[in-house]
């Protein structure tokens, strides 16, 4: 029996160990570790359970700023403060509650730097959520551009940043970006209940064909009736 005791006492100080690593805490919340019952202590903070860290991939820490890749989520509070990550990405922001559609992830602390190519790419930014919200978004110090204007109501678009950036009504940009450095900056400039989430996402520019110029087909057909006037021979007198 001494060894039972001494057994589960081990396996709770380990279970311990492992949700205080991760972050985790809960109020009077009970888990089962082989068949034992293991009260965790209370807490006060905010919390997030084990299996739902475990089920959500989207809890995932993002590396990088990938082109063409899923939507970044990140998080805001009052206008005019720099917009913030999501735990554990960033671990000094809040936690988030992810898209339903399963087609983002967490962005890390901000600023968030990558490196655009020859090609170009193309910014996307999108309120979500409650409605309201607008932004500026900077590379260093050097404004790219700003949202659309922000209608707030009482109803929102949801969490899908899809389905956010296809509503008319939601605050968003489409910015092209040249190549080079960046190191973006998100800042609120409309946040009526001061704090949300928000989504941004990169993605390569597609090369489009110059269009043939008006004048230069008008060029094109006058070169062509000039040369059928040439070769016709001229009607005598």
């Amino acid at each position: 029996m001494a060894s039972s005791t001494v057994m589960k006492k081990l396996l709770m100080a380990t279970a311990g160990s492992v949700f205080i690593a991760l972050g985790v805490t809960a109020k009077a919340e009970a888990l089962t570790l082989n068949g034992q019952s293991l009260d965790l202590p209370e807490s006060e903070e905010a919390s997030i359970s084990f299996g739902r860290f475990a089920a959500m991939p989207e809890l995932a820490p993002a590396s990088a700023i990938a082109l063409g890749g899923a939507w970044y989520q990140f998080s805001f509070g009052k206008a005019g403060k720099d917009a913030q990550g999501c735990q554990p990405a960033d671990p000094n922001g809040p936690l988030c509650t992810p898209s339903e559609a399963g087609n983002s992830v967490f962005a890390g602390a901000s600023p968030w730097e990558f490196e655009v190519g020859a090609a170009g790419a193309i910014l996307k930014v999108t309120d979500a959520f409650f409605r309201g919200d607008a932004f500026s978004i900077f590379n260093f110090n050097t404004l790219i551009g700003t949202t659309s204007t922000a209608f707030q109501d009482e109803e929102g678009c949801g969490s899908n940043p899809d389905t956010c950036f296809a509503d008319p009504l939601v605050s968003k940009g489409t910015f092209n970006l040249a190549a080079g450095q960046y190191s973006l900056r998100i800042v609120p400039t409309a946040s009526p209940f001061e704090k949300g989430a928000a989504f941004f996402r990169l993605d390569e520019a597609k090369e489009v064909p110059e269009p043939v110029s008006v004048l230069g087909l008008l060029a094109l057909g006058v070169m062509g009736v000039a040369h059928k006037c040439k070769g016709k021979p001229q009607r005598q007198q």
